[in-house]
């Protein structure tokens, strides 16, 4: 799902052979956090997994928030050389951004995989039908509200999926105390108030649009702005889908424009 919002937004807000980048950046992000957890061994034992679980779903989650949200308020500028240094800048931080949630994703289906006593085949089967679900529902969300409210809901799905786990070690009978690197976060703690926040939050914004959270510079101009407009003027009709954004701005007699 985040995949999939993120080459939606990406091909608005810059060029449209950028929206791919999203990609590259989940496979970056994953890779990084699956090798965190390789080299801190010590870190996530078999008998935390439950525990880690619970910490690593709500971390994603407000990560993806805060990336949702630095993501529509970043301007990607055409190109130039004046504008070289900038743009080198932008594209780093766009990085930052977008791998940020892969990076917990990453973590948490490495664990699944490498310290869950079920079989691999098992694990990953799970894996792939949520990944497989996920494309699908993602036809159906966009569709009904748009591609910012779908990223806030992905952190809500994340919350969700830290209640899950949090049930699941109180089942297993998982040890409680936090370690020490964990405690600050204190995410463990209330992943229902968590998982409560983010879908309203997500919901709400869909439903107060469009003066809710949503693109801000599209194409290296305010969103608001139209080829012979005011710049206050608002766009009369957004709506979004799998594959595109449709706009009806004011009209603008002898100017043209898609």
């Amino acid at each position: 799902m985040l995949q999939i919002i993120e080459t939606r937004i990406l091909s608005v807000i810059s060029w449209y052979h950028l929206a791919f980048f999203s990609i590259s950046m989940a496979m970056f992000g994953m890779t990084a956090g699956s090798l965190f957890v390789y080299f801190k061994d010590g870190w996530f034992t078999a008998e935390r997994l439950f525990e880690n679980m619970v910490w690593i779903c709500g971390a994603f989650a407000i990560a993806a928030e805060v990336s949702t949200l630095l993501l529509i308020s970043t301007v990607l500028m055409n190109g130039g050389k004046p504008e070289f240094l900038m743009m080198v800048l932008f594209l780093f931080k766009l990085i930052v951004i977008l791998a940020a949630p892969y990076f917990f994703a990453g973590m948490a289906i490495s664990l699944a995989l490498t310290r869950s006593p079920w079989p691999v085949p098992l694990v990953y089967g799970v894996d792939l039908i949520g990944a497989a679900t996920g494309c699908l529902v993602i036809l159906v969300v966009l569709t009904l509200i748009d591609a910012v409210s779908a990223l806030l809901l992905v952190g809500g799905v994340g919350a969700l999926a830290a209640i899950s786990f949090s049930s699941a070690r109180r089942a297993w009978g998982s040890p409680g105390k936090r370690l020490l690197f964990v405690a600050p976060l204190r995410i463990s703690a209330w992943p229902g108030i968590l998982a409560t926040t983010l879908m309203l939050l997500a919901l709400g914004n869909a439903a107060i649009q469009p003066y809710g959270l949503k693109l801000s510079i599209v194409k290296n101009q305010l969103e608001s702005m139209v080829p012979g407009a005011h710049l206050t003027r608002v766009l009369e009709f957004v709506r979004w889908n799998s594959f595109s954004r449709v706009n009806v701005g004011p009209s603008a007699p002898g100017i043209p424009f898609m």
